[in-house]
């Protein structure tokens, strides 16, 4: 009888062995995802941007190599943008990519250390797109060397 429990448990422990080494999960957690650093810097200020504004998505972030800038775009609602006033859409979306830069250059050391403060505004550049009844996309502003310069 304790020899036929024993066994039991062992085909048991072995069939759920086998079951849980073939799952999906334990599969991708096994295997390695080739990222540049740059990227997984971008993925993880992208997470820590995820709430900055209710009316602004960042789209995404990339590195431009002719300008040497990291770049972001982001969605911004018609909506929010119509009944925003001037000085609130100017103050929440300089606010916004203020915080998007943030985001990137403290994720890593290098990034954070490479220049003053007020040298990461040459290397940071964000873009407002909205778009229209028809969904077509257009650029509205822009934030370069620290301005928000509305189009």
């Amino acid at each position: 009888m304790i020899r036929m429990i024993t066994y039991a448990l062992l085909v048991l422990f072995l069939a759920l062995g086998c079951a849980s080494a073939q799952s999906p999960i334990r599969e991708l957690m096994a295997t390695e995802a080739n990222i540049s650093k740059l990227d997984w810097i971008f993925l993880n200020a992208k997470i820590e941007s995820l709430n900055i504004h209710p009316s602004m998505e960042l789209g995404r972030f990339y590195y431009d190599p002719s300008t040497d800038r990291i770049v972001a775009t982001v969605r911004v609602t018609p909506s929010w943008l119509e009944s925003a006033s001037l000085d609130t859409a100017k103050r929440d979306l300089q606010s916004a990519a203020i915080m998007y830069q943030v985001n990137a250059f403290i994720q890593d050391q290098t990034l954070d250390d490479a220049w003053l403060p007020d040298e990461e505004f040459e290397h940071f550049y964000v873009e407002f797109r909205t778009f229209d009844s028809k969904a077509k996309f257009r650029t509205f502003a822009v934030f370069e060397n620290g301005e928000l310069i509305l189009k």
